[in-house]
């Protein structure tokens, strides 16, 4: 899927709100096996959730050690000195767009944490007032910014709305949630539970330097997905089968659905969707 997305632009941004290792099995070669595959995946960046957190701080560090992909925890800081756990935000560039990325996780994410050394050691500090500073700091700097959200749909929703500046905010958690939409400024993804869709946003800039979002799709992740064949051989060799699927076929799908336009889209999404409620 992203090796197909990058033959058709090369300029992408992999992103991922985390929460994703086992919240069952804590076992640190699962959990190697996963951000292995993000590796191969070329992910540009994730942020953490408690289920991270969970498999204790030291496991977490010597995983984290062997990536390439920055981490962002933005308000996940240490209790001595306040510095951030991982990335406090990161900037990258892409030709002519700079783009500034932040990642929060919800103040309560330490009371779902079982490793005492990490409880005694990192403190969340509030979202909110965290999100802010930094908006203060590198708004005038980039063109876009996007905030990764561990704090829920509804939280996410309020902050974005109480605070100007965010292009771009990917959440998910929006079980029986009472909020409205959010600012007509912002982009908000709200990702569905188990990696079952993958998302993306297209965005250019103009000779004037404005900005426009182009094109904006939720591309299904059932059967019809090929395996990757790297990935595919890692889970081999951890004894996680998953079917070889047609990858030149997924390419002309995934074309097709480029060129429609958004009503067209949504029409093309409901089929499926009838199709697989049979």
């Amino acid at each position: 899927m992203i090796d197909i997305l990058k033959k058709i632009d090369k300029n992408v941004l992999l992103l991922d709100i985390g929460n994703v290792f086992s919240k069952i099995n804590k076992s640190e070669s699962q959990a190697k096996l996963i951000l292995d595959s993000m590796e191969l995946m070329d992910y540009s960046c994730m942020t953490l959730s408690p289920t991270e957190l969970n498999i204790g701080i030291n496991t977490l560090n010597s995983l984290l050690s062997n990536v390439s992909f920055p981490i962002i925890t933005s308000n996940l800081v240490y209790k001595e000195d306040n510095r951030p756990f991982k990335e406090r935000y990161i900037i990258k560039n892409f030709g002519n767009i700079s783009i500034g990325m932040i990642g929060i996780l919800p103040e309560y994410a330490i009371e779902l944490i079982s490793d005492q050394k990490l409880k005694k050691t990192l403190i969340v500090i509030p979202p909110e007032k965290e999100v802010e500073k930094i908006l203060s700091e590198i708004r005038n700097k980039v063109d876009i910014i996007i905030l990764l959200s561990q704090c829920g749909y509804d939280k996410t929703v309020s902050l974005i709305n109480n605070l100007k500046g965010i292009d771009i905010a990917i959440s998910g958690h929006k079980f029986l949630s009472t909020c409205s939409q959010t600012n007509d400024e912002t982009n908000l993804f709200q990702l569905k539970t188990r990696g079952s869709s993958f998302d993306f946003i297209r965005m250019f800039k103009d000779k004037s330097g404005n900005l426009y979002v182009s094109d904006r799709k939720s591309i299904l992740l059932d059967d019809n997905i090929p395996s990757d064949e790297k990935i595919l051989k890692m889970m081999k060799d951890a004894n996680i089968i998953e079917p070889i699927k047609n990858k030149n076929e997924l390419e002309k799908e995934l074309n097709k659905q480029l060129q429609l336009t958004p009503e067209g889209f949504m029409k093309l999404m409901l089929e499926q969707q009838k199709g697989v409620n049979k």
